[in-house]
């Protein structure tokens, strides 16, 4: 598969170059698609409740206040009418409430601070306009309600490359930038292609080139790679397979009576491989074994990343600050080790079951309140198919059950409180 120049520069650059040329698009300065064409294709993928029927101009800005894109419209007296915000998520997922901040930010009559509090002296430019919403993917999401309770609307890549090609295909092959824009739509194509058939072949995002499964496959494993893609595919496989895992495992569960969790899927940490966990936060399972009234309550997690499957028991994971009185929580309870001893239920487990799990002792500077131990797959060429998923949390499970069964024989002998 060629590269194109719109590969190299775009995929292997971050957000911001994809959307300078999406910017550029969707401005007067772009030449290859006529103006009613760009608006035709702005509406199919916003959805606004009215059509621009009195836009003569569109102006683009990138950054303006950390948002990706700021489309603007105009009408023919020069008057600004509308502004459409695109938040362009190609590599990386939402993070830090951003989406509220942002339309904060457009709704509010002057420039926000960083504290969200109205600077006097910088008046928003954008305040009167109409505002429409957009949350640009490589995968298809749901759109997102923000904590302003404004719905960003999402679209795929794939859907701005339809959209995108059909203006194309009316605008005038003279022009220098219908060359240009062909040759980006190009590369658009190349990258929505490669998505679609990873997604139908995870075996292209989680095994080595190597494989058997792979070989009808070098080219887009081959992409995928170059381009540094794999992460967010995997984050969208999982997310493709999340519901009917969450929906099995839960009836699993209801022989744990009636023991409930909820399915995250995340980029993983410290990894180039996305996660996809069981999270236990309240039920039995927490009233009885993590519960630290008044001090609040823990959590048990199951997850997978990179093929190994961990079961953990945290207290406030991302409290940094809190960590030593957490972290004490647990060693209490005997869910975690004491500086310097092989004294949790972890270890106890890990030696009963004779090398099947391994456990994953904190480092000694850890900030964090969390211990687990981990096993590999048991099929790791396939254990990413969703059937398999399932199945090995299933096994999970039993294995955490398993060993809060020796943790109620043995805890009064360790003194666990």
């Amino acid at each position: 598969m060629a590269s194109t120049f719109f590969e190299i520069v775009c995929l292997s650059d971050k957000e911001r170059v994809q959307s300078s040329v999406i910017a550029w698009i969707f401005s007067d300065e772009c030449k290859a698609i006529y103006l009613q064409d760009k608006l035709t294709a702005l509406e199919n993928l916003i959805k606004p409740t009215s059509k621009w029927n009195n836009i003569t101009s569109m102006e683009s800005l990138v950054e303006w206040e950390h948002m990706d894109i700021l489309i603007l419209l105009k009408d023919n007296n020069g008057v600004l009418t509308d502004v459409v915000v695109i938040e362009n998520k190609i590599k990386c997922d939402l993070h830090d409430n951003q989406l509220t901040r942002y339309s904060k930010q457009l709704k509010s009559q002057n420039i926000l601070d960083k504290n969200g509090n109205p600077k006097t002296n910088e008046i928003n430019p954008y305040y009167n306009a109409t505002h429409h919403y957009g949350y640009l993917t490589l995968i298809n999401h749901n759109s997102v309600t923000d904590g302003n309770n404004i719905v960003w609307t999402n679209f795929t890549y794939k859907k701005l490359y339809a959209e995108l090609r059909n203006g194309l295909n009316n605008g005038d092959k003279s022009d220098p930038d219908y060359h240009i824009a062909e040759s980006y739509l190009n590369a658009l194509d190349n990258m929505v292609s490669v998505a679609d058939v990873a997604i139908q072949n995870p075996c292209i995002l989680f095994l080595d080139k190597s494989y058997p499964y792979n070989n009808a496959f070098h080219s887009e494993w081959d992409y995928i790679r170059k381009y540094k893609l794999r992460h967010v595919l995997q984050v969208n496989y999982f997310e493709s397979i999340k519901q009917n895992v969450e929906t099995d495992i839960n009836n699993y569960l209801a022989k744990y009576n009636g023991q409930t969790c909820t399915v995250r899927v995340s980029y993983g940490m410290q990894s180039d491989n996305a996660e996809i966990a069981l999270d236990f936060k309240d039920g039995d399972l927490i009233t009885k074994y993590l519960d630290f009234a008044p001090n609040g309550q823990g959590d048990f997690c199951i997850a997978v990343q990179s093929g190994s499957f961990k079961i953990a028991a945290a207290k406030d994971y991302n409290d940094k600050n809190n960590a030593s009185s957490n972290k004490g929580l647990l060693q209490n309870r005997g869910f975690m080790r004491t500086t310097g001893n092989k004294d949790s239920i972890f270890d106890l487990y890990a030696q009963k079951q004779n090398g099947t799990w391994r456990v994953n002792n904190p480092k000694s500077n850890s900030n964090r309140a969390r211990m687990s131990i981990s096993r590999p797959a048991s099929n790791p060429d396939v254990w990413f198919e969703k059937s398999n998923v399932i199945a090995e949390f299933k096994s999970c499970i039993d294995s955490l059950y398993d060993m809060l069964q020796l943790y109620d024989r043995v805890k009064q002998k360790y003194n666990w409180h």
